[in-house]
């Protein structure tokens, strides 16, 4: 499905409506990972991988969920179906997201819709908007979300700052055994090392842990044992 994100106005979009009954998945059944917040390891890590990726322009890391072994391939989605016990928040939002506002102000973020989305309609669901033009209770709900998630991105970030700076990030390697015995190793991802953890300085260590880091920290180690059942589900398909 192509993608056709505009900002949300009562002017373009006053007869919009969103069908919370029906929920399509086709945004995310080509999608093999997905960004996901500090804040969602500790509920996320049992579904599946918690990975890091960097971004090689910036250098930056990211988190993410990961829901596939390549690219093109969600293995949590089945025939409109969500396999999976969690949903990150960015797929839940969908088809709201933030974005600049329409004077390009990047310090103004407003709220950005796929008007493309199968879950919006002009006829069915709940309004977004009310007669006078006022966003209505649903979307006051949608961007409170939206603000949260945000919020939640920049507490993030920072812990990913954090954890680079101390260089405790190590690639991690996913090994697939196929039927025929042979082994494809899946690369690009980054990992939390325990080693590297555990060398860490008292200072450091009391600090994250009074930052609320910890938790996600423990999470994500935890998120790598979902692996093997990735590849289960690989070679169930």
């Amino acid at each position: 499905m192509v993608s056709a994100v505009a900002v949300l106005t009562p002017d373009e979009h006053s007869s919009l409506k969103l069908n919370r009954q029906q929920q399509d998945l086709s945004h995310c059944r080509d999608k093999h990972m997905v960004a996901l917040t500090a804040a969602e390891f500790p509920q996320a890590g049992g579904s599946f991988p918690i990975l890091f990726v960097q971004d090689p322009d910036s250098g930056e890391f990211r988190s993410i969920g990961l829901l596939g072994l390549q690219p093109g391939q969600n293995l949590m989605v089945e025939d409109n179906r969500w396999l999976a016990s969690y949903m990150p928040l960015s797929l839940r939002n969908y088809p709201f997201l933030l974005v600049s506002g329409n004077d390009g102000d990047q310090e103004h973020q407003a709220i950005g819709v796929d008007t493309n989305s199968p879950n919006l309609s002009q006829t069915e669901g709940e309004p977004l908007f009310d007669d006078t033009g006022e966003p209505s209770p649903l979307l006051e709900q949608i961007r409170d979300q939206l603000a949260q998630t945000h919020q939640q991105a920049t507490v993030t970030s920072h812990l990913l700052n954090e954890l680079a700076q101390h260089k405790v990030f190590k690639p991690q390697h996913i090994n697939i055994k196929q039927p025929d015995g042979s082994t494809q190793t899946v690369e690009g991802f980054y990992c939390i090392s325990q080693q590297k953890l555990n060398e860490l300085d008292a200072e450091t260590f009391i600090r994250w842990r009074d930052q609320g880091y910890l938790p996600a920290i423990y999470a994500h180690l935890a998120s790598l044992n979902t692996v093997h059942e990735l590849v289960k589900r690989l070679h169930q398909d």
